[in-house]
């Protein structure tokens, strides 16, 4: 991930354009987000990283200076994160439902149920924490435990572009032989196959074909869901 697809997912992330996210982080001219973005910098200073966590604290340093790990923290609470967004925009908190796909999809594929098909409208919809969000779909197993346990619930998007694959990100990957949330690496011998893994030790990783994978999806948070029912 270049310092370009770090500051523009961070822009989408909050719903800002270049101009007003530099006015946050008290940059009165964007001209270094611009740079960024187009390319004409090819790394985030750390004197920029130190501007943009002062004033989004959720923000990992780590990932903005070498796009490393999760955007954001993982000891972050979701009101946390939410307050930012909600700072960071007109100060109107605006509720976003998202389409939860059944346990089942899990099981078989989320194919039938990507966005703008029929099937989506059939799902329950919860709020997401999170801003971009597509879907959101439960987490069964223990694969990933302990930073996605089971029970939980993944805040997924799509990723369009075939071509950009978040290499060591945990994403969503549908495939012929059904869904399955990993860790996602090349294999540096065979550029058909990728490696899904586990972090679960229990888990061996998965060998997967590039053929056999219809979609991907960024698990963009997780959160439990609970009842009182």
């Amino acid at each position: 991930m270049t310092a370009s697809d770090r500051i523009n997912q961070l822009l989408e992330y909050y719903n800002l354009n270049a101009k007003q996210f530099s006015e946050r982080i008290g940059d009165k001219r964007p001209q270094r987000i611009y740079d960024v973005q187009k390319g004409k910098a090819q790394s985030i200073s750390t004197a920029l990283s130190n501007q943009i966590i002062s004033v989004f604290p959720a923000v990992s340093k780590a990932w903005l200076l070498t796009g490393e790990g999760e955007m954001l923290k993982k000891d972050t609470p979701v009101d946390d994160v939410d307050k930012e967004a909600k700072e960071a925009n007109t100060g109107v908190r605006r509720v976003n439902m998202v389409p939860l796909l059944p346990a089942s999809a899990f099981a078989g594929s989320i194919e039938g149920f990507a966005p703008d098909s029929v099937a989506l409208e059939q799902c329950d919809r919860i709020v997401t924490p999170v801003p971009g969000a597509e879907m959101a779909i439960p987490i069964t197993g223990d694969s990933m435990e302990p930073d996605y346990p089971d029970g939980s619930v993944a805040y997924i998007r799509r990723i369009n572009d075939s071509s950009f694959i978040p290499w060591g990100h945990t994403v969503i990957l549908d495939t012929e032989n059904g869904a399955f949330i990993k860790r996602i690496y090349p294999d540096e011998e065979d550029a058909d196959y990728v490696w899904a893994k586990s972090i679960n030790p229990d888990y061996p990783p998965m060998h997967i074909p590039r053929e056999s994978i219809y979609r991907i999806f960024r698990v963009l948070a997780t959160a439990r869901i609970y009842t009182t029912m």
